[in-house]
């Protein structure tokens, strides 16, 4: 149980391991089910095309209306959170959560599946922001590292077994079961929450909400993510680019509000929070494409049936899950922006060594390389994380944690957007098959040099974040 020293309105020591653990059951919990539900579905697509015979469009959405609504809601709510309590919002939104899933397995059109999965996305949001808030909270700065690594491992373990355990749901129980896991996680959430975790965190107790700041954020951040899935379209452009123009209105908004939903004196006062963001979109940016085209090419270019190039890519989940925790640990130990920086650096090698894959490259090499980017990319993100929650005091954890997820998030629309932009000038409008191998590998080429650029000028922003003084 919670120390009751902490109940107050106004904690700014961190709890003793021991009564955090119940918050790190909860946040492996839900690192896991939002990592399997992100994965999980992508599998299903076809049986669930087979019953409601929906466009391709329409399928995708069922994918992308889950991380847009992630995207959308998560710093709205970690100042809800802020305000009415991070413990209250969590319940909230794990009781959402286990509702919308158990209405999921009753749709009866393509609609409703979208529409249940935009929810369960914003329950989602209301989810993660406040779990790694509440996480930071409970445990001194000296093992932040090691539990921020358990919980990014849980991610990698749960995009990693999504489509094996959804692809047997699926095909044993129907699509549908997937969503009964979610159920059971949702329940358990549910539980563990009111009868372990008694103590919350409320930073802005009587402050007000931001509504307009909050519509004009989300708007815009909608607008920038379509519109960049429908790049190099024309309209696609002119969304984007008013999306971001809606970001730049936001920003001047919130700069005059004494309740901004989104702080702006965090980017203007602190180095280390603005790096190590910036740092985040960059390896979101850049490897974030890397499993869709490895799969195309693994398939398209060496011949693999989708079930062997599926075991192939494994190498890279399994190895951030089994390398994360340590990464984790490291950053308790050595400051966090020369380990995240390490991590930055073994990715660049990576995908520079994925510049030069082409027919002939063995799945000896292919594995090696996904080795390489698996060890760099758990070497970066937890310690990355945890220099990001170090870098704010606990009135932003919430805030922290969310706009963090939100820069991965725009960061992966970024790295697709690119890729298909490559591929629609080299390949033109014709579909990805082994016709078009040699042009398939020039982009790959293109892909990876860009990729891999990238990676360098975030291998210098991540070093370049100031030491941690918090």
């Amino acid at each position: 149980m919670l120390s009751k020293d902490l109940n107050s309105n106004t904690q700014t020591e961190p709890l003793q391991v021991v009564s955090g653990r119940p918050i790190l059951i909860v946040t492996i919990i839900v690192s896991l089910t939002i990592a399997f539900m992100s994965s999980s579905l992508s599998i299903s697509l076809p049986a669930i095309n087979k019953e409601f015979t929906a466009s391709p469009a329409a399928l995708t959405w069922i994918i992308t209306a889950y991380a847009l609504a992630i995207s959308v809601f998560s710093v709205p709510f970690s100042r809800i959170a802020d305000i009415i309590g991070r413990r209250k919002v969590f319940v909230i939104g794990a009781i959402l959560f286990t509702i919308v899933s158990v209405v999921s397995v009753f749709s009866n059109s393509i609609i409703m599946l979208m529409t249940c999965r935009s929810v369960q996305g914003l329950s989602s949001a209301m989810l993660q922001g406040t779990s790694i808030a509440m996480l930071t909270s409970a445990y001194p700065r000296e093992k932040r590292g090691n539990v921020l690594g358990i919980s990014m491992a849980c991610i990698f373990f749960g995009q990693s077994i999504g489509p094996i355990v959804g692809g047997l749901l699926t095909e044993h129980l129907g699509w549908r079961s997937i969503f009964g896991v979610s159920i059971i996680t949702g329940l358990t959430l549910v539980i563990i929450t009111l009868w372990k975790i008694k103590t919350d965190w409320i930073e802005a107790k009587g402050a007000s909400f931001d509504y307009k700041g909050a519509s004009i954020y989300g708007v815009s951040l909608i607008a920038i993510i379509y519109g960049c899935s429908l790049i190099p379209q024309i309209q696609g452009i002119v969304i984007a680019i008013a999306g971001i123009c809606g970001i730049l209105l936001f920003i001047k908004i919130e700069s005059g509000t004494s309740s901004p939903i989104l702080d702006i004196t965090l980017f203007r006062n602190n180095k280390a929070f603005v790096f190590a963001n910036f740092s985040s979109v960059i390896m979101s940016l850049s490897t974030f494409a890397t499993g869709f085209l490895l799969s195309l090419y693994l398939q398209y270019v060496k011949g693999f049936s989708p079930g062997k190039a599926g075991l192939i890519f494994l190498v890279l989940p399994v190895t951030q899950a089994l390398l994360t925790p340590f990464a984790g640990k490291l950053s308790d130990r050595v400051e966090a922006r020369f380990v995240a920086t390490s991590g930055m650096t073994v990715t660049l090698m990576g995908l520079f060594l994925l510049i030069f894959i082409g027919a002939n490259t063995s799945v000896f090499e292919i594995c090696g390389i996904l080795l390489v980017l698996g060890c760099g990319m758990a070497l970066f993100n937890s310690p990355n994380t945890n220099a990001i929650m170090s870098s704010v005091t606990s009135k932003h954890y919430a805030l922290a944690a969310s706009f963090n997820n939100t820069m991965r998030t725009v960061g992966s629309t970024v790295s697709l957007t690119f890729v298909m932009i490559i591929f629609t000038f080299i390949i033109g409008q014709s579909s990805i098959s082994s016709e078009v191998a040699p042009q398939f590998l020039t982009c790959l080429k293109i892909i990876f040099s860009v990729f891999s650029a990238l990676s360098l000028l975030g291998m210098f922003s991540s070093l370049a974040r100031s030491k941690r003084t918090q």
